[in-house]
């Protein structure tokens, strides 16, 4: 936890909220799509009581198998909080251990991407912690 923030209660045991203001939400191996949507509105309910700056990593490290309609809610999950009115969010890390999906989506976010903060993807969860928490760092005294 860093100074100046308090311990926040986690909306979902898929969300650790013990770093705040990173929060990592961890996807487990399987999963149904009432789960998925279970952490989904309960992280969108989350995120529009936040009032300080936070920085998310997606861990997708243990999913194996792509889901189509979970990718889905998942995208508009991802939509929505993204344009929440005065959005909490800093920066986002994805996690994934694929060097393509990885490629692909630092190469979508630089290229093409109009997210209205940074997104990065990392293999793992070390090297992605000091990358959001600089952000979160930079953005905090902007």
């Amino acid at each position: 936890m860093w100074a100046g923030y308090m311990a926040i209660a986690s909306p979902h045991p898929w969300v650790d909220t013990s770093g705040f203001p990173v929060i990592v939400i961890t996807f487990p191996i399987n999963s149904t799509v009432t789960e998925l949507r279970a952490m989904t509105v309960a992280t969108r309910r989350f995120a529009l009581e936040l009032k300080e700056p936070i920085g998310i990593v997606s861990d997708l490290s243990a999913i194996r198998a792509g889901d189509p309609e979970a990718r889905s809610i998942y995208a508009d999950f991802v939509k929505d909080v993204r344009n929440l009115p005065n959005s909490p969010v800093r920066a986002t890390a994805v996690i994934t251990p694929s060097t393509l999906q990885r490629s692909l989506l630092n190469l979508h976010s630089f290229l093409v991407g109009k997210t209205p903060y940074p997104v990065r993807a990392f293999p793992r969860r070390d090297e992605a912690m000091p990358w959001i928490r600089a952000m979160l760092s930079t953005r905090r005294t902007a």
